[in-house]
C-alpha cells in the first residue's frame, strides 16, 4: 500500500511520466480485473474513468476501452455502452463478444440502425459465427422482411433444430 500510494503522489505530480503512468495502470487493471470477476462492475466503472485520462501505450488504452464497454454492459448502463462503443470500434477490430454485447445492447434500446451496422461488421469479421446471422434475420424479420429472414435462417436449421431462436 505505501508503494501505491507513492506512486499515486510522483502520479499527482509528474502526470506525464509514462513509466509512472504503467506502472500505476497496471495496478489498477489488476484491480479492475479482480471486480469484475465478482461481478462488481459497478465498483470498477469508476477506476477505469479514472485510468483512462493516464498516458499509457496504445494497447493499454484499448484494453481500458473495452472493459469500460463490458463494465458499462454489464451494470446496465446501457446507454453509456454505446456511447463507449464508438471508443472501442475506432480502436481497433472488435471482438465478437464485443460486438455481440453491443448489438444486444443497441437491439434493447431499440436503436435499430446501429443495430444493423455492428450486425454488418459482425458478418464480415466473422462470416460463419451464427448469431451475426440469427441477427440480421431477426432485423430484416422487424422491417417486415420476412422471406429474406427466413431464407437466412433455413441452413440454420439442420445444425440447430433445437435452437428455439433459429426456430
Amino acid at each position: 500500500n505505501a508503494a501505491i500510494n507513492m506512486l499515486e503522489t510522483i502520479h499527482t505530480k509528474w502526470p506525464d511520466d509514462v513509466d509512472v503512468n504503467n506502472e500505476l495502470c497496471g495496478i489498477r487493471m489488476d484491480d479492475v480485473r479482480r471486480m469484475m470477476d465478482f461481478g462488481q462492475y459497478d465498483d470498477a466503472i469508476p477506476t477505469l474513468e479514472r485510468i483512462r485520462e493516464y498516458k499509457v501505450d496504445d494497447d493499454t488504452h484499448a484494453a481500458i476501452e473495452r472493459r469500460l464497454f463490458t463494465c458499462y454492459v454489464k451494470a446496465g448502463q446501457r446507454a453509456k455502452a454505446l456511447h463507449q462503443l464508438q471508443k472501442v470500434l475506432e480502436l481497433g477490430e472488435p471482438s465478437a463478444d464485443i460486438l455481440r454485447m453491443a448489438i444486444t445492447t443497441a437491439m434493447v434500446l431499440k436503436k435499430n440502425n446501429q443495430a444493423r451496422v455492428l450486425v454488418d461488421i459482425g458478418q464480415e469479421r466473422f462470416p460463419e459465427d451464427p448469431y451475426f446471422i440469427l441477427k440480421d434475420a431477426q432485423l430484416k424479420a422487424g422491417k417486415g422482411d420476412f422471406e429474406t429472414a427466413l431464407n437466412l435462417l433455413k441452413p440454420m436449421l439442420d445444425t440447430y433444430s433445437g435452437d428455439n431462436a433459429v426456430i
